[in-house]
């Protein structure tokens, strides 16, 4: 919309390589499924009255799906902007001679491996989004992930909220990384500090982010220089594609180095817990929000019953099924929330 100086944004990714994925590697979510679903809600909770423009990053949508994403967003579709992009290696792995040796999925992290799409987006999101110039008109940003849901209605619009308490960051909930998704990162943060001449943090923990879902960025600060030249350096070490450093870290080691959240300019509103819904499951009001979902129409869930299984948002490459309790298998009412991770609009 004219004069809208903020914007949602969206990531949005065809998985590569699923065919061939280990068996035990993390999950490959339905990216495209989820971003209809979480477009819905947004504009039922806060976009149908606030009207902000929505940016969907894609690297390589084709016409008729952005179509149905649109047709999703309701009100908001005609808000959306879709921006193909493509992913990029750093220079220091920047060709396959560069890549050779090196274990790059991130498995030092939990133990499995990480689609090289996921680890691409820790990339982007730390750092070449906030060089795209489609963000070039834009003073503040609130990052989405395509399975979180508004799940209420926001009565505040959260964009002058932001701009009025002068916030640089701000999320929602702090989250701890296992010690093998930060190896390395410490004696980096180290050097760098030392290099640009300014003092070690001694309280600095490098396994403290913020929880990713959801945030939002004041662009002024991700496009100055300094953090630029910080986030370019982390970047370069490859710790995002061996260990996977997550974006999430790399924004709070940010703010605390450059004192932002020393000086109050990073907010922490848990009361978006009330609002948002991440990841697990499908809000129960699914079916009336989005009733053209297939897991909405009846002939599903005949199908459900009969194989006396209960299908849920599971995240995993085929089906998760959990038995049904004896109290579920003849309750229609209860139907709606037993939602399906394949979604199709």
């Amino acid at each position: 919309e004219a004069g809208k100086d903020s914007c949602f944004v969206y990531l949005v990714t065809v998985p590569r390589g699923v065919d061939n994925a280990p068996d035990h590697s993390h999950p490959i979510w339905d990216y495209i499924g989820d971003l209809k679903i979480s477009l819905a809600y947004l504009n039922l909770n806060f976009n149908q009255e606030f009207q902000y423009p929505i940016v969907i990053f894609h690297d390589g949508l084709v016409a008729s799906t952005m179509e149905t994403i649109r047709a999703a967003a309701r009100e908001s579709g005609p808000l959306i902007q879709f921006e193909k992009i493509e992913f990029d290696w750093p220079a220091s792995l920047a060709t396959p001679q560069l890549r050779d040796g090196h274990q790059l999925d991130g498995s030092t992290c939990t133990g499995k491996p990480w689609h090289l799409n996921y680890l691409h987006m820790n990339r982007f999101f730390s750092l070449t989004m906030f060089q795209h110039p489609v963000l070039k008109p834009f003073k503040r940003y609130a990052r989405i992930d395509t399975d979180l849901f508004f799940i209420f209605r926001m009565r505040t619009d959260m964009f002058e909220k932001m701009e009025t308490e002068g916030r640089s960051f701000v999320y929602w909930n702090d989250v701890m990384e296992p010690e093998g998704c930060v190896y390395g990162l410490e004696s980096a943060i180290e050097v760098y500090l030392r290099e640009s001449g300014m003092d070690l943090i001694d309280s600095l923990d490098v396994r403290a982010g913020y929880h990713g879902c959801f945030g939002m960025g004041n662009l002024e600060f991700f496009r100055s220089e300094k953090y630029l030249k910080f986030a370019e350096y982390l970047n370069e070490l490859d710790g995002i594609y061996e260990h996977r450093w997550a974006d999430q870290v790399i924004y709070r080691l940010a703010m605390t180095i450059f004192g932002e959240e020393a000086d109050g300019r990073v907010g922490r509103w848990p009361e978006l817990k009330r609002h948002l819904q991440h990841n697990k499951k499908y809000p129960s009001d699914l079916c009336s929000v989005v009733p053209e979902h297939r897991t909405c129409q009846e002939t599903y869930w005949q199908m459900a019953k009969g194989k006396r299984m209960r299908p849920i948002h599971g995240g995993a490459y085929k089906h998760v099924y959990f038995p049904l309790k004896e109290d579920e298998l003849d309750d229609d009412s209860k139907a709606e929330t037993f939602l399906d991770v394949e979604l199709e609009l």
